[in-house]
C-alpha cells in the first residue's frame, strides 16, 4: 500500500519480525510504526472497499486472530540502524541494556511499560550504536528485533565454504 509507505513485508511487521503491525494492517499510520526512508509517496487514503483487498492480502502472511503473528517469521537484523531502509521510533542496545528514542514523549511512554530502563533521547540516527536493533511498543509491551553480526561476514564465510568444495577446474575459472 503506497498510502502506508509499504513496499516489502519488513515494512509491515514489528521489529522482531514475528507480527504484522496492527495499525498498518488496519490502514492507519502510528507513531510506533516504522517509516520508510527510501521514498515518500504522497497518496491519499484509498476508499474503504480497497482495504478489504489489503486485509485479505495481509492474511497471506499471517494470522489476523493471533495478533497478526506471521506464519513464517522474518530473520534477524543484519545491518546497522544507520543502513536500514526504515526508521523506527526506538532502538535497543542489548550490550548495555539501553534504549534510544527521538523525543521525550516516547521516553515517557516507555516508562509505562518498564519502570527501570535506561533511555537516551537522540537527535539523529547516527547517535544510535551500530549494535542496536529496532524496537517499538506493541500491545503495551516493548518489542525488540534480534541483531546478528554483519551479513557481509556471513556471506563471505558461506562463499568461501562453497568455493572450497568446488572442483579444481571451477576454482581456477573463478581464480579467487
Amino acid at each position: 500500500q503506497k498510502h502506508l509507505q509499504v513496499l516489502t513485508l519488513a515494512n509491515l511487521t514489528t521489529p522482531c519480525g514475528t507480527y504484522l503491525d496492527r495499525d498498518k494492517l488496519m490502514g492507519r499510520h502510528n507513531k510506533w510504526s516504522s517509516t520508510s526512508l527510501l521514498h515518500q509517496i504522497n497518496q491519499p487514503r484509498p476508499p474503504e472497499n480497497m482495504w478489504i483487498q489489503w486485509y485479505l492480502a495481509c492474511r497471506l502472511f499471517g494470522s489476523i486472530r493471533e495478533q497478526g503473528k506471521l506464519y513464517e517469521p522474518l530473520g534477524t537484523w543484519d545491518v546497522t540502524p544507520q543502513k536500514l531502509r526504515t526508521q523506527w521510533p526506538l532502538y535497543y542496545d542489548s550490550r548495555n541494556n539501553t534504549y534510544y528514542c527521538f523525543n521525550k514523549t516516547t521516553k515517557d511512554q516507555l516508562a509505562h511499560c518498564e519502570s527501570d530502563i535506561d533511555v537516551h533521547i537522540i537527535e539523529s540516527i547516527t547517535q544510535v550504536p551500530s549494535a542496536s536493533a529496532p524496537a517499538t511498543i506493541y500491545y503495551n509491551e516493548i518489542n525488540v528485533g534480534q541483531k546478528t553480526g554483519s551479513i557481509a561476514n556471513d556471506i563471505d564465510l558461506f562463499w568461501r565454504t562453497y568455493y572450497s568444495k568446488m572442483e579444481e577446474f571451477d576454482q581456477q575459472v573463478l581464480h579467487l
